[in-house]
Order: structure tokens, then sequence, then C-alpha cells
């Protein structure tokens, strides 16, 4: 791979070259490529980032948990156990969460559950079944995918102990996320990481990044793989990032005036627009005995403005207490600030959240941006877009850790604790059983048992709901997808003999008044699961004959031992007899009888009710 995206200059207006142009920007030098602007200077193999100083970050990829269809208690704990998390973070960390929805093509996801014909019988089924989901799906669903990191940067000089600090940070933050809901934490590598810048800025473009490939590679950086070909910012208020044949439109917007009492869904409310948005939130702990200063300075400052404010008073004969509404109500806020730095353990956080909207035309950027200023005027925030500063902002929505643009608002880790990241969680695994669309957001949800830890499952709902038509139709889609796989039903009321007739199965009933038996003495000699089989059968078949024979006093010991030598015998040499056959409880009967030992174990009256169910 040619170093293409570095060749590429970024355009704008105004000299690039010369003293005008550093006049221009401030004495400070325009980028010379694309991967200039990247706001990070290296990347080593397991993830860490080095971002230039002495700053330096690692990624991780959070799940979603149910938060938004929770019950208000469990969104309070949520929340809290949230807030806690942020309050661990170390002085001299900063924690960043990004949330990015991209799109995907409703006919790619509905390709991707649809069953492939295979010109046999059932062909008809399963065009049935592709009829029906786009049916479902038509509509509700439009691809949208939301992907969440957590981001933890740190300020150190030593390169060796801001890695190690880091790696004890991920694993740390990985533990304490697992007690929020059940989140989990995945820290991200350099390829990963790599892939995930990516998909934000190189649209288009196929990812062809590998180790092997980068450790061969001569004077190649790993910007050379996620950068754009060219980034066009002649544009004050937007960029237009290239990439091959593919043009795509940026504006980043700042989200600023938080009311007092802000919303636990201006995250959602944000990132539930169905178009390609990347919301980034930066949190900044200070140390609490410097948030406590501030705050203490903050209010001293206050109370010298209400002297003032009562000296005017009385000169113009006025109550001295009557103080200006917003004085009050700021020494009220700042007062209760005061104590819960003091008595609840909150600290100050410096925040900045940054939203940057994309899309693949100008008109249509225009009318996502509406739609986000809209959802963030509903939850009474301001939003306004970054003029001149549309690459620092971009930069901040990256999941690197660089809180670029220099607007900070103060909370408490209690209050930013409600700007929680979390919805509800998605379940698309591709190969998997199709069960119907998200109520809440029309995606697909598709399931694969196989591929959990346990694949064990259970239908509850009342009476009438659907449980069986949910049985039967996971059943229908691994018929009709995986011909491999052993589907075995046990029907007590006969629900599923249409089904089975229908997909041409095997019907075999099992009852006093049928042909077909169960040979209780049936072994398999492969089976190793719990280490001698014969053994494992042989303490199976006395446990049987124990309660068969034996009554409520069981069988002795030496019935036991006759048994257990009779039985082990047998199965050996059916093992090295094959052509013998399975032994059944009438091989066993016949067997401990030529033993002519007394006993009630021999006796014929004690087995002739257990030979017709042989």
């Amino acid at each position: 791979m040619s170093d293409i995206s570095g060749s590429k200059a970024v355009k704008g207006n105004g000299k690039r070259h010369g003293k005008a142009g550093n006049r221009r920007s401030g004495n400070r030098r325009m980028p010379r490529s694309s991967k200039e602007l990247l706001g990070y200077d290296s990347m080593l193999s397991n993830g860490i980032v080095f971002l230039g100083g002495d700053r330096w970050s690692v990624s991780l990829r959070i799940s979603d948990i149910n938060y938004q269809v929770a019950t208000q208690d469990q969104q309070l704990d949520v929340v809290d156990r949230w807030g806690r998390f942020l309050n661990s973070i170390g002085e001299n960390m900063g924690v960043q969460i990004t949330v990015a929805t991209r799109m995907l093509d409703p006919e790619e996801v509905t390709r991707s559950i649809a069953m492939p014909l295979r010109s046999d019988a059932l062909d008809g089924l399963r065009g049935d079944f592709n009829r029906n989901v786009r049916r479902r799906l038509a509509g509700r669903s439009q691809g949208a995918v939301t992907d969440k990191y957590l981001t933890l940067t740190l300020r150190e000089r030593d390169g060796e102990r801001a890695v190690t600090l880091l790696n004890r940070a991920a694993l740390r933050a990985t533990a304490q996320l697992r007690s929020v809901g059940g989140c989990v934490g995945v820290r991200l590598d350099r390829q990963s990481r790599l892939a995930v810048l990516h998909g934000m800025l190189r649209h288009g473009v196929r990812f062809s990044f590998t180790e092997d490939g980068f450790l061969k590679s001569h004077g190649m950086s790993t910007k050379d793989y996620v950068a754009p070909f060219a980034v066009d910012v002649s544009d004050r208020r937007r960029l237009r990032l290239s990439s091959g044949t593919t043009e795509v439109w940026h504006q980043c917007l700042l989200v600023r005036d938080f009311p007092d009492y802000l919303s636990d869904q201006l995250v959602s409310s944000i990132t539930d627009i169905k178009a390609d948005i990347t919301v980034g939130i930066h949190l900044s702990p200070r140390g609490k005995a410097e948030g406590l200063k501030l705050v203490n300075r903050t209010i001293a400052e206050m109370d010298m403005q209400a002297i003032d404010e009562r000296r005017k008073n009385r000169k113009q004969h006025l109550p001295e207490d009557m103080l200006p509404h917003e004085l009050q109500e700021s020494m009220t806020q700042a007062g209760e600030l005061r104590d819960d730095l003091e008595h609840n353990g909150d600290r100050l956080v410096d925040s900045l959240m940054i939203v940057d909207v994309s899309a693949d035309s100008r008109e249509q950027l225009d009318q996502t941006v509406r739609d986000v200023t809209a959802a963030i005027d509903g939850q009474s925030c301001v939003a306004e877009t970054l003029a001149y500063m549309q690459v620092e902002g971009l930069n901040a929505v990256l999941p690197l850790g660089n809180s670029l643009p220099p607007m900070r608002r103060t909370l408490t880790t209690s209050s930013a604790a409600i700007l929680v990241p979390f919805t509800s969680q998605e379940l698309f695994e591709p190969g998997g059983v199709f069960h119907g669309a998200n109520a809440r957001t029309g995606n697909p949800v598709v399931i694969d048992r196989t591929k959990g830890m346990n694949g064990n499952g259970f239908v509850l709902g009342t009476t009438g709901s659907g449980k069986s038509q949910a049985a039967k139709n996971e059943i229908t889609q691994i018929y009709l997808t995986r011909p491999d796989d052993d589907l075995i039903v046990i029907d007590p009321e006969r629900e599923f003999t249409p089904l089975c007739t229908g997909l041409g199965g095997e019907r075999v009933e099992i009852g006093e008044s049928s042909r077909a038996h169960i040979n209780a003495l049936d072994i398999e000699y492969e089976d190793d699961s719990e280490g001698d089989p014969i053994r494992s059968k042989c303490a199976s078949v006395l446990n049987m004959l124990g309660v068969l024979i034996g009554g409520q006093d069981g069988i002795d010991r030496m019935q036991r031992s006759l048994i257990d030598r009779t039985v082990i015998g047998m199965y050996r040499e059916v093992r090295e007899h094959p052509e013998l056959g399975m032994p059944t409880l009438v091989t066993l009967h016949d067997r401990l009888a030529a033993l002519n030992e007394p006993g009630p174990v021999m006796r014929h009256e004690h087995w002739r009710s257990t030979r017709p169910a042989v």
C-alpha cells in the first residue's frame, strides 16, 4: 500500500506557505497532509496510543445494557453505579465516552437473514420465510448499529510507566463495568482500534491493516491505514472527507448550557436518530482538594457580590436581604455543591460534549443537523456549530481521548453520571434464528445460541401468548438452514405432530400400547465424558435395578456385587463381539439366572413386570 493518504494536501482557503499563511493561522503551521489532522502520534501493538506531549490513551468496546426498558429502580441503580465508576477515575486521568451510530443497507440486512434456496422440496418454505422477513422489517428497521467505546487517557512523562498504568486502568475498568448492569468491556488492540478509526474516517475503502503486513512495511505509519485521502476545510462550518470515489460531509456541534436538572435521555435522544451520528463525551475529574478550593473561591466571590448588593440596598433605603434572584439561586446551588463535595464523596468534573453528524450529501447533512439540534433542544440544552474548529471537533469524537475544543462545563460526578450512554441491547448474530424486530429500535433480533457460553434456552409466557409457535419457528428455521443438526422433540401433548409431518421427520411413539420401546441398557462405548463408559453405565444399571426389584429396602451388598460383576462382563463381551447386539434387561436376566445363585435377584417373578418395557 502506497502512502497515498499522506500525499494528499489539505484543501482550504488562504496561503499554506510563507509568513502570510502563518499569521492567518495564529502562528500555527497548516497541516501538509490529512495524516497530520489526526490527533495522535503513534500506536502500540497493544492498542495504547501516544497522543503527543505526555498524554496516552487506551480504549475499550463496551456492550449496551437494557437501560431504557428497565424499571425506575433499576435505572437509578445503573446511574448510581456508573457514577461510582466515574468517581473512581484518578486525578491525572480522563474518560471519553463515544457512542457511534452507523447506518447499514436495509437490503443487506435482509439478505443476511434470508435463507438461501437449496433446490429441494423445502424451497417453498424458505421462500415464504424470506417474504415474511421482508414484510416484518419493511418500514421499521433502518439497519442502524450503535457501537459504544470507553477511552481512558493518562498524563505521564515516562512511557513505560504510562503503559503499565493504562494496562491496570483497563483491567480495573473492565471489572467495574460488570457491576453496571452487566456491561462487558473488551479492550481494543491496535488492529481493532484502527478498524474503528477507519470506519469513521475512510468510507468506501476496504480496511487492509494487518500486524504482519505492518511489521514488514517500511516507512509507513498507522495513520496511512485510516486517514482520509483528502480533507476539505474551506467551509468554516463543515468538513468534507474524500476517500477513493466516496465523499462524506461532516459537521460537528457543541452541546452547551446544560440545565440544572439534566435528563438521562440526552444521549439516547441523539443516537435514536436514524443517521450516521457520533457523540463524544469527555470527562476530566479534578482532585477533591482542588475542586473544593474552587467552590470555596466561587462562594467567596458571590459573598462579596452580595455585600455590594446590600450596600446598594441601604443607600436606596431597600431591605438589605433583597438580593437579585440569580445571585440567590447561585449561592444556594454553590452551597449544595460544597456539601456534596464535603460529605457525599463527589468530585468536580470538567465536561465537554461534541456531536459529529455525517452524510453523503450536504442537503442530507443539513437535514440531519436540524434533527439533532431539535433533539438537543428538546432536552433543554443548546447546540451550536463549532465554527472554525471542525477539525478539532472531529478529533474530539474519535475514540482517542483528545478533548481539543477549549470549552468546558464543570459538573459533579453525580451530575455527569446522568449522561449515561446506555439504551437497549441489540441482538444480531449472523447465521442465527430470526425472532422478530426490536420493539424499541425496529432492528431485527437474530440469535445463534450455539455461539454463547451456554446454548440452553427456555420460552416463558402466559397462556395463548405464542410459546409453542415460538418453539416451532426456531425448529423450522434450524431445520431449513442446518440440515446436519439433530432435532429431537419430546411432545407429550402431540402439539408438534403436524410440524414433524410437514418437515418429513420421523415420529416415534413411546407408551404402554406402542410398539416402540426404550432399551435401558443401551450404551455408547465412545462416550468418555464421565470416565470409563462401562463403569458409568454399570452404576446407572445398579441404581435402576435397586428401584425396580429392591423395593423400599433396595438390594443388599451381595446382590449388588453379583449384578455389578455380571453387567461389567456383559458389556465387555459385547464391546469385543459387536455381532452379539446391544444387551437388554432380558439379556441381563438370563445371565443372572445362569449363575444359579440363591436370592430374590435371580427369581423370575421379579423380572416379569420389566420384560414388556425393554
